[in-house]
């Protein structure tokens, strides 16, 4: 019983930290590190800087994939910002350009088109 129990804590955990890893997008280099010393450990040892070079180098791919995807999330914010202020900028000019006026003396301005 304990140990069943023990096992599945285990089994959490290791779920756990590969939701984790895969949420920060570290499952390769986490993989690498779990599997690399324990599978090739001849290879490993014998190559003990290149295999920490390629561990590197992974966790650098890794950093350089969060760097892309903020840079694009910014560009997203700040088009998003631009089409609104654009579309802000077409309404006001709508609004001056106006003439037509309904029964309770409001102007009619045509919005159309310019919000999603």
């Amino acid at each position: 019983m304990l140990i069943s129990l023990g096992i599945g804590a285990i089994v959490a955990l290791v779920s756990l930290v590969l939701r984790v890893a895969a949420f920060f997008r570290l499952t390769i280099p986490l993989l690498y590190t779990m599997l690399v010393p324990t599978l090739f450990s001849k290879w490993f040892y014998a190559n003990h800087d290149l295999a920490y070079l390629i561990g590197y180098a992974l966790l650098g791919l890794t950093a350089l994939s969060w760097i892309i995807s903020l840079v694009r999330k910014i560009r997203e914010i700040r088009a998003d910002r631009l089409e609104e202020q654009l579309s802000m900028d077409i309404l006001r000019r709508r609004i001056c350009e106006s003439n037509e006026v309904d029964e309770n003396g409001y102007r009619i301005v045509n919005v159309e088109g310019l919000f999603r």
